[in-house]
């Protein structure tokens, strides 16, 4: 269906994409990821034609008809269902004419034109498709802009599949949405691929790609790695394949470091003649003085032939990320309670949120919380660190135990407008804080970089550093995986496996909640439930099976 080769594309003197090349056919899903920067939307966005590539062809198959889901969705004052028959614009008017006209000659016109379109047929397959994702009935007469982010990527994803395209381009599709409606997203496009419609998506949801993938393309520095199977698969080949390219590498460092020193011994020994010649009137002339002329002249053009042969192997040579080297503060840490919350409610304007709540915290608890968008996990964190006070219930709090809040806009967590000044306030030199940034890939001149300029991925590596640099012992999480990277998701992992204290989180992340949760919770209808402890599988123990679409 979709045929791409050797694509490239640059910007001013930086390659974001290199000879790429994949084909993907119908029923199969070719999974998108790497690092922020690495072209992943730039690729989407050149084989729907919004970008030109510099290099390279896509050519999609005759009569398949190609629907792009951009990372952001404009907000619109359209109803939810007006929205999604947009697709469809004579629809769409025909549809409006029919909810809205009081002229019996224009509604009877409309009602023809929408029924010979199809609309009928159509209507029901968005009310369908409406109800399997959990909208009501009178969601359809909402208006667009007042529905959550993840409803509003769920609504354009609905519209998609109503243009009548067998291709599907969706750009970080799983972007705010809640477990629930992720597994019901992965259902949704297995049962597409089974009626033989094909997906490209860019995405950073580790278990989603593990799930739905049939290939997955890692971009990393303008080139790809792909490889047969979802996110795990990636993993794998990536070890397997670190200690071939090392070798490799070391290799070829081997052999420059043996031609450096033959253009050294080269030049060396020409400058030697010249030295003598100089010395030496009589050098220049004769037998002897045409034989060093000839030999001096050799050894000059061995060495750039060398010098021609380091470059070309240089250029050969493979990169090889360091690995990351954690271990820069290990300090023990008691166990103590940390929290202690009993009959916890909330209420806003009348709405009760939280209700009868309690849970215990201790330095050696790692526990997660999840729930629905709206539950009001973000509202029972906030009582619990002290950021809002509750309606009733007691909240104790061991004031003994050093602990951080790091909440869902990280940059809230930045008091100094340059990174390196809210990192050295730990009593820990400046040397040792680089280097501990450095460990957490931000390295160089990104250490002086202001935080506004960081992205949010770099802002939570330096908060947990900042956390660990100040021998925390609880660290409070609210979302910490949102909208990271995959390179960011590895470190962020790494940074916890060193961390030596307690955890709360709320997340949405799967992969994140399973490696990282020994406890989870679950805030539904106002209460708090005991799930249990997290083992095995990311996605199994942290979600039911959706109903069929």
């Amino acid at each position: 269906m979709l045929h791409v080769k050797g694509i490239s594309k640059s910007y001013t003197s930086q390659i974001v994409l290199k000879g790429i090349s994949f084909d993907l056919e119908e029923s199969r899903l070719l999974a998108i990821t790497g690092s922020n920067g690495s072209g992943k939307s730039t690729l989407l966005k050149g084989i729907v034609g919004e970008i030109d590539f510099d290099e390279g062809t896509v050519t999609i198959d005759k009569d398949t008809v190609m629907a792009y889901l951009p990372q952001q969705i404009a907000d619109n004052d359209l109803k939810a269902k007006e929205y999604v028959f947009s697709a469809h614009p004579v629809l769409a008017e025909a549809f409006e004419q029919i909810k809205s006209t009081e002229d019996p000659f224009v509604y009877g016109e409309a009602l023809d034109r929408f029924h010979s379109l199809g609309g009928y047929d159509m209507e029901r397959e968005i009310d369908k498709n409406l109800a399997y994702f959990g909208f009501c009935e009178s969601d359809g007469e909402k208006v667009f802009s007042a529905f959550s982010e993840g409803e509003k990527r769920l609504l354009g994803i609905i519209r998609l599949m109503i243009t009548g395209a067998r291709l599907f381009l969706l750009d970080e599709p799983t972007n705010h949405l809640d477990i629930a409606h992720c597994v019901m997203l992965e259902e949704y496009i297995l049962q597409k691929k089974e009626q033989r419609y094909a997906f490209l998506l860019v995405s950073h949801d580790r278990a989603f790609i593990d799930r739905v993938a049939d290939r997955t393309l890692y971009l990393e520095r303008g080139s790809s790695i792909s490889v047969e199977g979802g996110y795990s698969a990636l993993l794998s080949h990536k070890e397997q394949t670190f200690s071939v390219r090392e070798r490799h590498a070391e290799e070829l460092q081997r052999k420059i470091r043996q031609l450096e020193r033959e253009i050294i011994q080269k030049k060396q020994w020409a400058q030697k003649v010249e030295r003598t010649k100089r010395h030496n009137p009589h050098a220049d002339k004769g037998y002897i003085g045409h034989q060093s002329a000839r030999l001096a002249k050799r050894a000059t053009a061995v060495s750039g032939r060398l010098n021609a042969l380091v470059e070309s192997m240089k250029e050969e040579k493979p990169f090889i990320e360091k690995p990351l080297n954690l271990s820069f503060l290990d300090y023990p840490v008691s166990s103590r309670v940390v929290i202690r919350a009993e009959q916890i409610e909330k209420q806003f304007e009348g709405r009760v949120v939280l209700s009868g709540i309690a849970i215990d915290c201790t330095t050696k608890d790692r526990i997660g919380i999840i729930g629905e968008n709206g539950s009001g996990k973000t509202t029972l964190m906030r009582i619990l660190v002290n950021d809002l006070p509750p309606d009733a219930g007691v909240c104790y709090r061991n004031d003994g135990v050093r602990w951080l809040y790091l909440p869902q806009d990280i940059r809230r967590f930045f008091t100094h407008e340059i990174l390196l000044e809210n990192m050295t306030r730990y009593d820990q030199s400046e040397v040792f804080v680089r280097q501990a940034l450095g460990a957490a890939r931000i390295r160089n001149e990104r250490a002086f970089s202001k935080v506004d300029e960081l992205s949010r991925g770099e802002l939570m590596r330096c908060a947990l550093v900042a956390a660990i640099l100040a021998k925390t012992e609880f660290l409070f999480m609210d979302e910490p995986t949102n909208h990271l990277d995959i390179e960011s998701l590895e470190v962020l992992h790494a940074l916890l496996d060193q961390y030596s204290g307690g955890l709360l989180f709320i997340s949405h992340d799967r992969y994140f909640i399973a490696q990282q949760a020994k406890t989870l919770y679950w805030l539904t209808r106002q209460r708090l439930v005991l799930m249990g402890t997290q083992a095995g599988d990311p996605a199994s123990e942290v979600s039911g099976r959706p109903n069929e679409p």
